[in-house]
């Protein structure tokens, strides 16, 4: 292979992208206003698909309830594989209504009250560590592709008559 070439990963570098842009929302949602506005729910789906690829279904998703003696002292809620639980942020409408900070959910009969942008925080960790794992499995299935080097210079030639 010629100096003038190299390699480049494009399912690795398309699964970046998507963990980036997936992560930039989350990180919105957690400093601004926590439901999903229309645009991000339609590529949401796209982007938990690729930024996660198969990690996120091994993956599980538990979240710390912050004041368990209110819920008849339930610490921890078990809300099934990562990547499920995201999808759920737009299917089941978990944070999609924009009056709604908050949503309910009934766990061993108890009904507890999360909050979204702390739910949105519990999410972002799990997503940043399912993420660099997705980058292993994507460069693994990532075929190589061969890339033109950037130009460093240029050369002006003169005009001949």
């Amino acid at each position: 292979m010629s100096n003038e070439f190299l390699q480049e990963r494009k399912t690795r570098i398309d699964t970046r992208n998507s963990q980036e842009e997936l992560i930039g929302i989350i990180r919105r949602k957690i400093l601004e206003k926590p439901y999903l506005n229309y645009e991000e729910q339609q590529k949401w789906r796209r982007l938990v698909d690729d930024s996660l690829l198969s990690k996120g279904n091994w993956k599980k998703f538990v979240y710390s309830v912050p004041e368990p003696e209110k819920y008849d002292y339930i610490r921890k809620i078990n809300f099934g594989n990562l990547k499920s639980v995201l999808m759920n942020m737009v299917f089941r409408e978990m944070a999609t209504k924009k009056d709604k900070d908050h949503f309910w959910i009934k766990y061993l009969d108890t009904y507890i009250k999360i909050d979204l942008k702390d739910f949105w925080k519990a999410l972002y960790r799990d997503v940043v560590e399912a993420s660099s794992v997705a980058l292993d499995e994507a460069t693994h299935m990532s075929a190589e592709s061969p890339r033109k080097a950037k130009r460093t210079s240029y050369v002006w030639k003169a005009k001949e008559d």
